[in-house]
């Protein structure tokens, strides 16, 4: 059977914090021929020495680099029965390699540049078992902790805060202001923000915080991805084709962006309230609606084929994944050319949407820092009395970035030996498909106008020459 590369790293992860001895042994003996994903892994031959200033770090395992092969029919899924990909996409899918080296004891180190990944470790506290990660960008390290949770037979990695908000600070930033603000950001002579071109333009006012929030997040992962891309461009088999960047994000997708900002923000304070030992629960854990802001690159499989996902495209679920599925499917409700069209509908690994969220949560968290640093300043309100400051967990005592990380990262990236060159593909979408949950701007940006219009209020159906689109809500729910 064929699995995702999320699914292997989680499935890992679950087993290195439970039985390493075990692990470790099942790793010695099946390294060889291990596949994830339809990605093979070579084996590399460790350092046989290391750097002075590292030896405090655990030895070093051999990187393992994730390259495309062709999809295999496996049934269960739809889309000709080919299974999703979620997976770090491969040098042609116009994103950075990704090098993977998992050392004995579960250690793992993850790295795209010399300068950018994390390094992964396991640790204690108050008799719960934490996921330590060291992140590394452009030289700066900063600590991120996650919680294990079993969903489906699959070990998650979830996100949890060292330190939270106060109890009203979250209400401040859950409700809208009283006023709209206008507020400048100062992007405008930012290189990431011309690369992205017209498809992300941030509010010229701001009637709540969490609206704030959703341009603060948007920034933060695109910002993220232009430099691990210009620093990924000294790679010889990297190819960026440019920063085409296709319709830009709407009101409306926005939107919806905000409204799970909201969530995040409500969640967390219910985790604070609940207090450490509680814990989070994963991504379907409320089996809800959800909205995700990809943030790197991945290769998936979709109703319109096999098609690219990149930082900045939007995705939304609805519901838990079919029953024994590894993936969820996702309407892609915002993306880049080149990309997965709007509209259509992707199958994404649970453990990548977990990490979408991931990344989400922490861009939110730095968000609320970054409202409370500045507040009566360029526009911001002053917060209310008694809102201000945060709360430790008992995460903070174990805040401090690991010494060793930012020397394991160059050391996992120079090991790996470079793709084969191939031919550059990009990924060229096929003409633009009808399909349910599309909103009327769009159907009339693939049909035209209709011949006829029938409102019915929230219902409308559009009537073309040869075919009836039915609208609920401003969105289509049947085509005849």
């Amino acid at each position: 059977m064929r699995i995702s590369i999320s699914m292997v790293r989680y499935a890992l992860l679950g087993a290195a914090l439970t039985a390493a001895p075990l692990w470790m042994q099942a790793q010695d003996n099946s390294r060889d021929n291990r596949k994830e994903g339809g990605r093979k892994l070579d084996r590399r031959v460790p350092r046989d020495q290391r750097d002075a200033t590292h030896e405090s770090a655990p030895p070093a395992a051999a990187p393992r680099v994730r390259q495309a092969q062709p999809p295999a029919n496996q049934p269960g899924y739809p889309f000709g029965n080919q299974p999703p990909r979620p997976t770090a996409a491969p040098p042609h899918a116009n994103g950075p390699r990704q090098f993977e080296a998992v050392r004995p004891g579960g250690q793992v180190v993850v790295t795209t540049t010399p300068a950018h990944g994390y390094v992964q470790r396991s640790i204690v506290v108050q008799n719960n078992t934490i996921i330590k990660r060291t992140y590394m960008y452009n030289g700066v390290p900063q600590a991120r902790f996650y919680r294990p949770y079993a969903y489906r037979g699959v070990t998650l990695a979830v996100y949890t805060p060292v330190r939270y908000y106060r109890p009203a600070f979250y209400s401040y930033v859950y409700n809208p202001w009283p006023r709209p603000i206008a507020y400048g950001w100062g992007w405008n002579t930012r290189p990431w923000f011309a690369y992205y071109g017209g498809y992300f333009t941030p509010y010229p006012m701001y009637s709540s915080p969490a609206m704030w929030l959703t341009d603060y997040l948007i920034a933060a992962t695109l910002e993220a991805a232009y430099e691990e891309r210009m620093a990924a461009r000294n790679d010889a088999f990297y190819g960026d084709a440019g920063s085409p960047q296709g319709a830009p994000m709407s009101p409306e997708v926005k939107q919806a962006i905000a409204g799970e900002v909201r969530r995040q923000i409500e969640q967390e304070r219910a985790e604070q309230q609940a207090g450490y030992g509680a814990g989070p629960g994963g991504v379907f854990a409320d089996s809800g609606s959800h909205v995700f802001v990809a943030y790197n690159a991945l290769t998936v499989n979709s109703n319109a084929g096999d098609c690219s996902l990149r930082e900045g495209d939007v995705l939304q679920t609805n519901g838990v994944p079919p029953e024994g599925s590894a993936a969820a499917p996702a309407l892609v409700l915002s993306s880049r050319a080149m990309d997965c069209p709007r509209g259509s509908t992707v199958w994404v690994g649970i453990g990548d949407l977990q990490e979408m969220q991931n990344q989400m949560r922490a861009s939110i968290d730095r968000g609320m820092y970054e409202m409370q640093s500045r507040q009566g300043q360029g526009g911001l309100p002053a917060l209310p009395p008694g809102s201000a400051g945060t709360i430790d967990s008992p995460l903070a005592a174990q805040a401090q970035p690991d010494p060793y990380a930012g020397g394991e990262l160059p050391g996992a990236y120079q090991q790996a030996d470079p793709p084969q060159p191939q031919a550059a593909s990009v990924y060229q979408p096929g003409p633009p498909t009808l399909t349910l949950g599309l909103t009327i701007e769009e159907v009339r940006a693939i049909q035209g106008e209709p011949d006829k219009i029938v409102d019915l209020g929230d219902k409308k159906m559009y009537l073309y020459k040869d075919l009836k689109i039915t609208f609920t809500g401003g969105r289509v729910t049947d085509i005849q």
